[in-house]
């Protein structure tokens, strides 16, 4: 079917016509197309243009303009985009891309939670024996344990050897019970007075003493002798007589015994 633009039937058109025509064209166009126009006509392209001239132009443009949507609405040309058809069928994989390079590392995430107790290992070889230590400070004293039972009697000893014999005929004996001579009296000399007493023959002397009546003689001596006269072992007694020294009466004691 052969296109036939309107503006060819009516060239004859005067201005006002043609403003009138282009107001009817105006408002029946789509905002899109109506918005493509008047952005082309830009502020610096009219500047210079009278009004005449404006309108000329408008009409041609809104011609070729009406041509291209007749075109559209009935289907001729490739100028008007076609509905969108349906989903067509999915192509094949493409080939794996190459391995891209590493990225860099990512931060650290969140500590997980604790796992469970894993069960015990097998028990490890003993380790070297250490050094000693240093001693430690004493310890305080434990208390005192229990008696222990009294331990079985031990097997008797043997007989000691016998010993020396002892003394035997102990005895005492004075200068007036002397065995011989008997009744020895005791030696004076005007201020000294001497007893004598003698034990029996065989018998050592073992200590002796004196007896004395008055305090006005002294006893100077007593000591161990042996007899001039028997030879045997005796006591012998000294006194001294003092100032007031007077009548007296005097006993010597030996104590005697058979001896080792």
């Amino acid at each position: 079917m052969e296109y036939k633009s309107p503006a060819a039937d009516h060239n004859q058109l005067t201005a006002m016509d043609a403003g009138r025509s282009l107001r009817g064209t105006l408002a029946v166009l789509p905002t899109a197309l109506l918005s493509a126009v008047l952005f082309g006509l830009s502020a610096p392209a009219l500047a210079d243009h009278t009004t005449e001239h404006v309108v000329d132009n408008l009409k041609g443009g809104l011609g070729a303009l009406e041509k291209r949507v007749w075109n559209c609405e009935n289907g001729y040309g490739d100028t008007c985009p076609g509905t969108t058809g349906p989903q067509g069928p999915a192509g094949a994989d493409g080939a794996d891309g190459a391995t891209g390079p590493q990225g860099p590392t990512g931060p650290a995430g969140a500590d997980g939670a604790t796992g469970p107790q894993g069960p015990a290992g097998p028990a490890g070889a003993d380790g070297a024996t250490g050094p000693q230590g240093p001693a430690g400070p004493a310890g305080a004293d434990g208390k005192d344990g229990k008696d222990g039972k009294d331990g079985v009697d031990g097997i008797n000893g043997i007989d000691g050897k016998d010993g020396e014999p002892g003394l035997s005929g102990w005895e005492v004996n004075t200068n007036l019970t002397n065995p011989s001579p008997a009744n020895q009296p005791c030696a004076s000399s005007g201020s000294t007075l001497s007893c004598t007493a003698i034990c029996e023959e065989g018998k050592q002397v073992l200590g002796g003493g004196v007896s004395n009546s008055n305090t006005g003689w002294l006893v100077v001596q007593s000591y161990p002798t042996t007899d001039t006269v028997t030879g045997n072992s005796s006591w012998t007694v000294t006194l001294s007589r003092q100032p007031s020294g007077g009548a007296t009466t005097v006993v010597a004691y030996a104590v005697c015994a058979f001896t080792n």
